[in-house]
C-alpha cells in the first residue's frame, strides 16, 4: 500500500487520479496567485505614478506651460482639475471656499510634504519589487510543476 505523499504508481489508478487532481488544484492556486501579483503590481505602479506626479507635476507643468500659449495652459489646467492660479475675487467666494482656503493654508510644510512623498515612493517601489519576486516564485513553481508532469508522462 502506498503512503501519503509518495508518487503514485501506474498500478493504482486511484492514486494516479488523486495525484492529477492535486496537481490541477496546485496549478490553479499558483495561477491565481500569479494573477493576483500582476494585478497588485499594476495597482502599485499606478499609485507610484500618482505620487510621482504629485511630487514633480508642478515642476513639469511650469516647464511645459512656459512653452505653450496661455489659452492652452488654461485648457490643460482645467482638464487636470487645477485652478488657473489667479486669485478668485472675494465676491465670488462662499463661506465653504473661505474655510477650505483657510484650512489649506494652515500648517503646510512643503519640505515635510516632500519628504513624505519621497518616502511613499520608496515604500511603493519596495512593494512593487516584492510583488514581482512573489510572481516570479509562483511562475517558477508552475514551470517546475509542468516539467514534473511531463517527466511523469515520459
Amino acid at each position: 500500500m502506498q503512503s501519503v505523499g509518495q508518487n503514485p504508481s501506474s498500478d493504482d489508478p486511484r492514486a494516479v487520479e488523486a495525484d492529477a487532481l492535486a496537481r490541477t488544484q496546485r496549478r490553479r492556486w499558483a495561477l491565481e496567485a500569479v494573477e493576483y501579483e500582476r494585478s497588485r503590481e499594476s495597482a502599485l505602479q499606478d499609485r507610484l505614478e500618482e505620487v510621482s506626479a504629485e511630487l514633480e507635476g508642478s515642476r513639469i507643468d511650469a516647464e511645459i506651460f512656459a512653452r505653450i500659449s496661455p489659452a492652452d495652459v488654461e485648457i490643460i489646467r482645467s482638464a487636470f482639475g487645477e485652478e488657473s492660479g489667479e486669485p478668485v475675487p472675494a465676491a465670488e467666494l462662499d463661506y465653504g471656499d473661505e474655510i477650505t482656503r483657510a484650512w489649506d493654508d494652515d500648517e503646510v510644510d512643503p519640505e515635510a510634504e516632500r519628504r513624505e512623498l519621497v518616502g511613499e515612493l520608496s515604500r511603493l517601489q519596495v512593494e512593487i519589487d516584492d510583488s514581482r519576486r512573489r510572481r516570479q516564485a509562483f511562475e517558477h513553481y508552475l514551470d517546475a510543476l509542468s516539467a514534473a508532469a511531463e517527466g511523469a508522462e515520459a
